[in-house]
């Protein structure tokens, strides 16, 4: 164990740069989770956030740098996902419907492949729950070993 002093710290990364997705929000290379109650928009934010990364645009006055972006679609029909982006704005991202679950490592790792061989630079679930067949949501020790996998 090593205990260090946070001013030794400052000084040797006071230059350190972030790699932003969205500026001062969304770290690259991060895993990021919303989570809310059903019905309060989770998708539709989601959505406009994809749309904004995709273009390079502003997310809620915060700049986005434009990445390609995969929508992995396990929840919604097709008619009304493209209803959605109605609201939000129609970018020209990827989207994977209904063909993707995360049983095991393996799936994770086809998808970590074919989406760095297509380009894709985030990557949004929708929904993470719908993507587990074998997995409760209110099982905590079992989403925690998911989530470690990932």
């Amino acid at each position: 164990m090593k205990f260090e002093n946070l001013t030794d710290l400052y000084e040797e990364y006071k230059d350190y740069e972030l790699d932003y997705v969205i500026d001062k929000t969304i770290v690259a290379k991060s895993l990021n989770l919303i989570a809310a109650d059903g019905g309060v928009g989770k998708t539709t934010i989601c959505l406009q956030m994809a749309y904004s990364i995709q273009k390079g645009s502003f997310f809620f006055g915060f700049l986005c740098h434009k990445k390609n972006v995969l929508w992995i679609n396990n929840e919604m029909e097709r008619g009304f996902l493209v209803h959605r982006t109605k609201s939000t704005g129609i970018a020209p991202f990827s989207v994977l419907n209904f063909d993707f679950t995360i049983d095991d490592e393996d799936c994770i790792r086809q998808l970590a492949k074919n989406a760095q061989n297509e380009g894709f630079e985030v990557i949004f679930i929708d929904s993470l729950v719908a993507s587990i067949s074998h997995l409760d949501e209110n099982d905590n020790v079992g989403m925690g070993m998911m989530l470690k996998t990932i």
